[in-house]
């Protein structure tokens, strides 16, 4: 079952979080995806037609080869993203990979045989003449796609599992870096919030001799002496609580 990973509470599959995971899928197909695994599928399908040993028609052998290739990028990079998705919210990779790249290998080569059949009839007669049934024709195509289509599987996870070590090493180390700031900060206010004894002697003496000669201020400047020692002493152990928690 698939899991919520923004709801870790549970509620299992429900409107919502199917609402989030099409969502979150569509947000991965974009067109570069497309345009990129559709190019390396004609590439790969051009290849194959032009060591094909299926006949004088070499036309009609590069058509199909890339109509093949076109329904197999078109299907199995979306298949993918649902995978990885799956993958992501808690579902079995080992599972879910491969069963993603045969489905869609095999909805890619039925796909292929309806459209091939009626748009390139004379190698759809030619396959019928080695492969007289047409599951066998749907068989062979599907257990191509698989195989190149898992090695490109198998390469996009790769990829995905280091890009995934890459990012939390960067997090990492930026919390790091988050960290010594905090400290830092810390440290300088709490020798900001220490009081020079010098100054507050100063402050004192001229408190006292204010109100030696009744000055009007003397009480003033008292309560303002009383509310500077008060911030920098809440300062002082408000730091040392926060450096104490942090630790």
């Amino acid at each position: 079952m698939i899991r919520d990973s923004d709801n870790p509470g549970g509620g299992g599959w429900t409107g919502a979080t199917r609402q989030s995971y099409w969502h979150a899928v569509a947000s991965t197909v974009t067109w570069r995806k497309l345009t990129a695994s559709l190019a390396l599928a004609l590439m790969l399908g051009l290849v194959r037609s032009l060591d094909s040993r299926m006949g004088p028609d070499l036309g009609s052998v590069l058509a199909t080869r890339l109509m093949l290739a076109s329904f197999a990028a078109l299907i199995l990079m979306p298949a993918v993203m649902c995978a990885d998705e799956a993958v992501r919210r808690g579902a079995a990779s080992i599972v879910v990979y491969p069963a993603s790249v045969l489905l869609a290998s095999l909805v890619a080569a039925t796909a292929h045989w309806h459209v091939a059949s009626w748009l390139v009839p004379a190698v759809s007669r030619y396959m019928s003449a080695l492969l007289p049934s047409r599951w066998e024709q749907i068989g062979l195509n599907a257990v191509e796609v698989a195989v190149y289509g898992g090695l490109a599987t198998l390469a996009y996870v790769n990829r995905r599992a280091a890009n995934r070590i890459l990012e939390t090493v960067r997090q990492t180390e930026l919390r790091r870096v988050q960290l010594e700031r905090r400290l830092l900060e810390m440290r300088l206010a709490t020798t900001q919030a220490q009081v020079d004894p010098r100054t507050l002697l100063d402050s004192l003496t001229h408190i006292r001799l204010g109100y030696a000669g009744a000055a009007p201020d003397a009480d003033e400047r008292l309560e303002e002496l009383i509310g500077r020692l008060r911030a920098a002493l809440t300062r002082s152990v408000g730091a040392v609580d926060s450096d104490g928690h942090g630790s």
